[in-house]
């Protein structure tokens, strides 16, 4: 490495400290052409070029940066952060075979399970994500936001006591997690199970009271059970806090007219129509 390339490299480890990336790029690419073999210059610049969202030029210096045999520590990070930069681009397959080799040459790459665990969801393959996402669990045990997502996952493939099972435990880790308490509810109103639905939108009311959607929500599982009443003090009460809530309109409507409220309901038809085109808009 010649002396002058080094110079040029550490300008540009500079410039990325002080947040001038387009320079830090030009920098590297100085370093790179005074030593065509400097692996450090090829695996900075291609993070300062996925940085500013070339990532087209990041996964060319990855590349390069691969065929100059790197160290078995950097060659899982090198394949992950091609993959992102794949992924970034839309490329799926090409995302996805190199996050399976970053995981193949450090298989306790946690960085790398998430990523595919995400790339995995775009590309409808469910089950490959809920394993991904099992693997992080063994190392974050106590993660509610990661049960959470696993949770979600089982509940998109139909799963729903699985999904249950993995809200629940998000919530034994972070009892103020009104996420968990929301995906639970909804699941419970799935299978029907409705006064264990109340019971969890009540909760996440008591964490989020502004949160107008578990109110219509909860509202939604009074009327199922014939509770015609509280129904319609939610659905006002969603509607009062958020009143472009095209859907506690149609809602409540519905109640008004099961209680023979006919002008209330066809103003709140109306209400819920003249919202429903404006979003549509």
């Amino acid at each position: 490495m010649s002396d002058k390339a080094h110079y040029f490299f550490e300008q540009g480890l500079a410039r990325w400290e002080r947040g001038e990336m387009d320079i830090a790029v030009t920098c590297f690419t100085q370093a790179i052409q005074l030593d065509p073999v400097y692996l450090d210059a090829y695996l900075n610049r291609g993070a300062a070029n996925q940085n500013n969202g070339d990532f087209v030029g990041a996964i060319s210096d990855y590349t390069d940066a691969l065929r100059l045999k790197p160290s078995e520590r950097v060659i899982p990070w090198l394949f992950h952060m091609r993959g992102m930069a794949y992924e970034s681009l839309g490329h799926l397959n090409e995302a996805l075979r190199d996050y399976d080799m970053a995981i193949r040459a450090d298989t306790r790459f946690v960085d790398a399970y998430r990523s595919r665990s995400y790339a995995r969801v775009q590309a409808g393959d469910l089950t490959g994500a809920v394993a991904d996402v099992t693997e992080v669990l063994r190392y974050f045990p106590g993660d509610s936001a990661l049960y959470n997502e696993r949770g979600n996952l089982y509940a998109d493939q139909g799963f729903l006591d699985e999904a249950i099972a993995d809200y629940s435990r998000a919530i034994h880790y972070n009892p103020q997690d009104d996420y968990a308490y929301y995906n639970r509810a909804i699941t419970y109103a799935f299978q029907n199970k409705l006064r264990a639905a109340i019971e969890d939108y009540t909760h996440v009311i008591q964490l989020v009271p502004e949160l107008a959607a578990a109110y219509n929500n909860r509202g939604n599982a009074f009327h199922r059970l014939g509770d015609v009443a509280r129904a319609m003090a939610d659905y006002s009460e969603a509607i009062r806090l958020e009143p472009n809530f095209s859907l506690a309109y149609r809602n409540r409507a519905g109640v008004r007219e099961q209680i023979h409220d006919i002008p209330g309901a066809i103003e709140d038809y109306q209400q819920a129509a003249f919202l429903g085109y404006n979003e549509l808009d």
